[in-house]
């Protein structure tokens, strides 16, 4: 009896260390787990750029329409374009706020925000993780720079995976019939579902992949005409500075929202004492490009209305927040024009027309203190005859009384459809 009482506590003890023991192992391994590997979802604020977007929540099948700012989107969230509007969706550090990556969501678009994640402590070396779907539609996404940790992007449609982790620009063009991949600036690699085959993209690069085929198709890359059109460095090396008006405006190189930018700076903060007439401050580029082989020839800019005083674009309209102007030699052989405008400030009692005198266009509204992405393609924009065969100065210029915005990017793209002969092979 003595000798079972005794392998009965032996045995009692020993388990009783087991157990211990699991309970020390299992803390040890959680408290690693919750320093080590826990994520907390990043800050998902929708901006509209322009017009009404519609969001529908996860869970609930009834669209919210957002005119303005919707913060703290959830995973799951179902962010709707129409023909007239523009969202920026903005993925940021759940600490310090600071802006990581964003998604522009042009106009007759949908995405599906399936991920967005950070670590929970800083000790924590993983990535920030995004993940979304593209319906059909046109999305663009940018990995913002001097992030202090590495960021990893999936971008999912019908017919293709892009994963990226570098800093750069990527859209991605989306029908039911096909998938057009982008990289503008950067890297990313494009998987084809199905098949699995990949393909590494870099700066310029295009592919599509199509739903009746197994292969990713590539594309000849676009060609970039404007130097120095992301303003990396300083515009002083590629642009010459225009200034009309007195007092003149600040000019400068600035990083704003984690993008490098120019900020055209005439606000009324600068002369508080003083009543500001009319001014214009902007930026040309002197260009000779022979652009008659493209069959597309895509204007883009990118920039944030801060501050306009004057509604609309002034009594003439000629006074707007932005105004672009292209100077080429059509195929005729006569010197043209191309002029559009955008304003932040809406009210129009005074009934400023909506079209200045050299436009062809009506000058378009965006939204105040939300970066936009105007991208069209100006074959399609200007009539037969007067097509541009040789680009000769693009302008950019703000102007009116009281006014300050902030510029990321001025391009012009050429794209052939097809590639030009090999030369070496003609000989």
């Amino acid at each position: 009896m003595q000798v079972d009482a005794e392998r009965r506590a032996w045995r009692i003890l020993v388990s009783f260390f087991i157990v211990f023991l699991l309970l020390c192992g299992s803390s040890i391994y959680l408290v690693q787990w919750y320093v080590f590997q826990s994520t907390i979802k990043m800050g998902a604020n929708l901006k509209v750029a322009r017009g009404t977007v519609r969001i529908i929540l996860p869970n609930t099948h009834e669209a919210i329409a957002v005119t303005n700012e919707r913060p703290n989107l959830e995973k799951g969230t179902i962010i709707q374009t129409d023909e007239k509007s523009q969202a920026i969706l903005t993925l940021s550090d759940p600490r310090s706020g600071q802006p990581v990556a964003s998604i522009v969501i042009f106009r007759d678009s949908e995405i599906i925000l399936t991920r967005a994640s950070a670590p929970r402590f800083g000790l924590n070396a993983a990535p920030y993780r995004i993940r979304f779907t593209s319906n059909p539609g046109r999305n663009e996404v940018s990995i913002l720079r001097d992030n202090q940790r590495a960021v990893q992007i999936e971008a999912n449609s019908p017919h293709a995976i892009m994963c990226t982790s570098e800093s750069g620009l990527y859209t991605i063009e989306t029908t039911n019939q096909h998938t057009r991949l982008m990289v503008r600036s950067g890297q990313a690699t494009v998987i084809k579902k199905g098949t699995e085959e990949e393909l590494t993209l870099s700066d310029d690069n295009r592919v599509v992949v199509n739903s009746a085929n197994h292969e990713i198709e590539t594309l000849p890359d676009e060609q970039p005409l404007v130097t120095n059109s992301t303003f990396k460095r300083s515009y002083k090396q590629d642009w010459i500075f225009q200034s009309d008006g007195e007092p003149t405006a600040f000019i400068r190189n600035v990083t704003f929202d984690s993008r490098p930018a120019v900020a055209l700076d005439r606000s009324q903060s600068n002369w508080p004492d003083l009543e500001l007439g009319h001014g214009e401050t902007g930026l040309l580029q002197k260009m000779d490009a022979n652009v008659n082989p493209f069959d597309s020839l895509e204007l883009r800019a990118t920039f944030y209305v801060d501050e306009q005083s004057l509604g609309v674009c002034g009594v003439e309209g000629s006074e707007c927040a932005l105004m672009i102007r292209i100077s080429y030699t059509d195929i005729n052989g006569t010197e043209q024009r191309f002029f559009h405008g955008f304003y932040a400030r809406h009210d129009n009692d005074q009934g400023y027309p909506l079209l200045c005198n050299s436009c062809r266009q009506e000058h378009e509204r965006i939204a105040l203190k939300s970066w936009y992405t105007y991208s069209e393609n100006l074959r399609t924009l200007l009539p037969a005859d007067q097509q541009p065969f040789r680009i000769n100065e693009v302008y950019f210029y703000a102007s009116g009384h009281a006014y300050k915005v902030y510029v990321s990017e001025i391009n012009l793209l050429g794209i052939q459809s097809t590639p030009p002969p090999d030369e070496a092979a003609m000989k």
